[in-house]
């Protein structure tokens, strides 16, 4: 799976790690053993760590976008 980041570039491999580790955490943080055999509880809690991943994601490349904005109208000044 590591092999996807050879093909995306710094910020999209950035954006998909971000993605992965929030998943994790979030997928972590819901997760009881107790329920592991609940398919229905599994759906609902890998769809809202989905959405915390989804979140971190868009967080790195808005961040990104935002950076190379400032970088641009930097160069634009001088």
């Amino acid at each position: 799976m590591e092999a996807i980041y050879g093909y995306l570039t710094e910020t999209e491999a950035r954006g998909e790690q971000a993605y992965r580790s929030a998943y994790y955490a979030e997928y972590m943080r819901l997760y009881e053993v107790r329920h592991s055999e609940d398919r229905q509880r599994l759906l609902f809690w890998a769809a809202l760590a989905h959405h915390a991943a989804n979140s971190a994601r868009e967080r790195v490349l808005e961040a990104d976008k935002a950076e190379t904005s400032q970088a641009s109208n930097a160069e634009l000044v001088q």
